[in-house]
């Protein structure tokens, strides 16, 4: 069916081990928690849910393998230093594929693989998609207010975005950012007016 509000839920495995040990195929049980929650609460609400597993490749951008190159790393090297933000960068990616996709979902929220949702008896993303609707807004981020000084600090652990035009462009616009690094954009080669970044950095700064 089309439509709907789906949650695209990221386990990738990572250079640490926190999804899974090398010598342990298995998910750690908490994951296997968390994600089971998230799966019954997206059930219950009649939402629909994806699981990735795997990020696209190639992961590494062409200035990230220059700025390599210049400090004499090794491509392992290279990948290794970069992962956790190009994993972060995956979700842009993905959040512009899901907004894009033929089944038309009216909203899309893509949460860490430790995100999980602890109320039961609350339609969490309803609500997330009413304040959106109340405020006029077409994306809900998160902030870092659970730290010193974070309040008002995007945090990139979660997305929330309502499947409009503005979102859509958003979404490849910081992508293409991205992966153009700190090459300035003319700015009619953005998608949204006005716009001037370059992102040579993590996604929450990009943000």
């Amino acid at each position: 069916e089309k439509g709907g509000i789906l949650l695209v839920q990221l386990v990738f495995p990572d250079k640490y081990g926190d999804w899974i040990q090398p010598e342990n195929t298995e998910r750690p049980q908490w994951l296997r928690a968390v994600l089971s929650t998230n799966r019954a609460h997206v059930r219950s609400n009649g939402h629909k849910m994806a699981l990735r597993s795997r990020a696209s490749e190639p992961q590494l951008t062409p200035w990230q393998i220059e700025r390599c190159n210049r400090e004499g790393q090794s491509m392992e090297q290279c990948q290794s230093a970069n992962e956790r933000d190009n994993y972060n960068w995956e979700k842009h990616l993905m959040m512009s594929d899901y907004l894009e996709n033929p089944a038309q979902f009216s909203h899309v929220v893509i949460m860490d693989a430790d995100a999980a949702l602890v109320r039961p008896d609350h339609d969490t993303f309803a609500l997330m998609a009413a304040v959106l609707d109340a405020q006029g807004k077409d994306i809900l981020l998160t902030d870092e207010d659970w730290m010193i000084n974070g309040k008002g600090r995007i945090n990139g652990g979660i997305l929330f975005a309502k499947n409009t035009e503005f979102s859509r462009m958003f979404f490849r616009d910081t992508f293409d950012a991205h992966l153009r690094g700190d090459v300035p954009w003319e700015r009619r080669a953005w998608r949204l007016k006005g716009q001037k970044s370059v992102c040579v950095s993590n996604e929450q700064i990009c943000l």
